[in-house]
């Protein structure tokens, strides 16, 4: 199903601030982070995520028929009684009429251990989390739906609170009776039980039923209200400031102003749908904490530009431009591509500069950070290589390692929010700042050596460059792997002095120090024997890519274990990726070095 156009202009809900897992953030990155887990995209069927999750909001059942839920595996479609499409997306509605088949595959799932989990499992527990997650967000106001549960069907009751006999009726329609109802209830207690009447009972039923509804359903996302309690501002949904004010939750301004942006949402009004906007943003403001609210302009500005993808894109050109200039020596072709690698190095440190302003914190909270500052730090090697005349391998280094770094970031995108809250082991010391800058640096230098040693086994087999030129590639290598192992040291030294202010020991052998140290003691293995001619340029070349590969079981493979001490950047994705480039690196090692032993 494809989503109408949105009723009004969605753009002002975007700056409204909501919490989740203790960061305050646009709705607008809300959204786009909601929409990229279920879906796997930040935008849907023409809709921003924005657009999208108005309509899940506010207009629920025109959202619940979008094929939004992205289901991986086919199986998983089969066994829920759905027939799979080539889009591989599914509605809300679809999910309903399978839910219990849904269930059943859950406890099954659920019953087994993590780490003899199947992908299938994996990826049920992981529909099934989106579904229950999408029927929170699609709740958030349903007090105004009617439910069955709220059918008065007691004449004597239905006459005395004023409504029709036997018409469902909706939370707020009963809260706005919230006094009437409280002096019943109080009179009843006077009455005694023995004494009740039908009606009295059925009072009673009523009361407990809008009771259990209001607990079952709590404090659902988003949390885009404040309330002022004895600890301070506590952040709650619409439903959760219901539950906790009743009656005098529709008194409040702040609701007063979300309701009315429900209502011309659904009247098509846009002038008083951004007007409300305005007076909710005030209200919240107002209604919140001394500790002043984040200006979400700037991180506006992050979403609109999308810095990252548009580097990814711009280096993926370049990418294209340098193969080509490899086979060609047209000057267009090679300034081509170095411009388009200044223009994804740009958008790259404009989006780490707004990430720093936004967080407060160097680039260094999770995976996907790390990623993007190591695509930015192997652009610089690149441009430096080609400052030292060793073209065109700089602008291949530049713009095919930045464009393989900004990729695997977009994989771990789908993780949720990737400007999370920092933890606070993290938070602190000169020295785990300088750590991961320094280990950043140096596992950039492995992995840029890595990618020249794969040149250099290319040309060495295809015998296209001359003599001197392999040459110059080699040392290329050997310079660049020598940058790497000692920014490798100096980081893995910062990391100890970090670690003995924050855990009381300078070395633990955790699992991510162990695979810091493995690298250092390849890449000396390596340079020792080139120094002592044991090898030769093929083998500083697979050398290098060995020490790549190291690199990303450190850097990647220990957070799939999820323990130790580093297990702060834990992650359950991306083992068939990792196991894939593993293979394929063996291949291309077996290949190559088979033909340049037999040519």
């Amino acid at each position: 199903a494809f989503a109408e156009k949105s009723p009004v202009p969605v753009e002002p809900l975007g700056g409204i601030i909501v919490l989740e897992e203790g960061r305050k953030k646009p709705l607008d990155t809300y959204a786009r982070n909601k929409l990229l887990q279920f879906s796997g995209k930040t935008r849907i069927h023409g809709s921003s995520a924005l657009a999208w999750l108005a309509r899940v909001m506010f207009d629920s059942q025109a959202a619940d028929t979008e094929a939004v839920f992205l289901i991986n595996n086919p199986e998983i479609a089969q066994a829920l009684g759905i027939t799979p499409r080539p889009g591989r997306r599914y509605s809300f509605m679809e999910l309903y009429q399978a839910n219990e088949k849904l269930n059943e595959q859950y406890q099954s799932a659920n019953k087994t251990s993590q780490k003899e989990r199947t992908s299938f499992e994996n990826e049920i527990l992981r529909l099934r989390g989106n579904f229950f997650e999408y029927g929170s967000l699609s709740s958030t106001f349903s007090f105004f739906n009617p439910f069955d549960e709220f059918t008065i069907k007691d004449s004597i009751l239905a006459h005395q609170l004023d409504f029709e006999r036997e018409k469902a009726l909706s939370y707020v329609e009963l809260l706005t009776h919230g006094e009437i109802l409280s002096d019943k209830m109080l009179e009843l207690r006077r009455k005694g039980i023995e004494n009740l009447a039908e009606s009295d009972k059925a009072l009673m039923n009523l009361v407990n039923r809008m009771y259990q509804f209001s607990s079952s359903i709590h404090n659902p996302p988003p949390h885009c209200m404040v309330m002022l309690g004895d600890q301070g501002e506590i952040w709650v949904s619409p439903w959760g400031f219901i539950a906790q004010r009743q009656t005098e939750a529709l008194a409040d301004k702040s609701m007063r102003f979300l309701l009315k942006i429900r209502s011309a949402y659904l009247n098509k009004d846009p002038k008083q749908f951004m007007q409300m906007v305005g007076e909710f943003k005030k209200a919240v403001r107002e209604s919140a904490s001394s500790e002043k609210a984040p200006d979400p302009s700037l991180e506006l500005i992050y979403n609109a530009v999308g810095p990252f993808v548009k580097s990814k894109i711009a280096l993926g050109l370049a990418s294209l431009l340098a193969l080509v200039a490899v086979f060609s020596a047209t000057a267009a072709v090679y300034w081509s591509g170095m411009a388009l690698v200044g223009v994804g190095w740009v958008l790259i440190s404009f989006g780490i500069f707004l990430r720093m302003v936004i967080m407060g914190h160097p680039p260094l909270s999770n995976l996907y950070e790390t990623f993007v500052f190591v695509a930015w730090l192997t652009i610089i090697i690149g441009v430096v290589l080609e400052f030292l005349r060793l073209r065109p391998i700089g602008l291949i280094t530049a713009s095919m390692t930045g464009f393989i770094f900004l990729h695997l970031a977009g994989k771990y995108a789908g993780d949720g929010d990737t400007m999370g809250t920092l933890i606070a082991v993290l938070n602190s010391s000169f020295w785990l700042t300088t750590h991961i800058i320094t280990i950043a640096l140096g596992f950039a230098g492995c992995v840029a050596a890595g990618v020249v040693g794969h040149v250099y086994l290319i040309q060495a087999m295809i015998k296209k460059s001359g003599q001197s030129k392999i040459q110059a590639v080699e040392r290329a290598v050997y310079g660049i792997l020598c940058f790497g192992l000692l920014f490798t040291v100096v980081g893995t030294i910062f990391g100890g002095l970090w670690a003995d202010q924050a855990w009381g020991r300078f070395w633990g052998w955790d699992p991510k120090e162990n695979g810091s140290l493995l690298i250092i003691i390849w890449c000396l293995l390596i340079l020792h024997a080139r120094s002592d001619g044991i090898i030769k340029g093929a083998g500083t070349a697979i050398g290098a890519i060995i020490s790549a590969i190291l690199v990303m079981c450190t850097w990647v493979g220990v957070n799939l274990l999820g323990v130790g001490l580093h297990s702060y950047g834990f992650t359950s994705s991306g083992v068939a990726s990792l196991l894939t480039y593993i293979g394929v690196e063996i291949a291309f090692l077996a290949t190559t070095g088979i033909l340049i032993k037999f040519r």
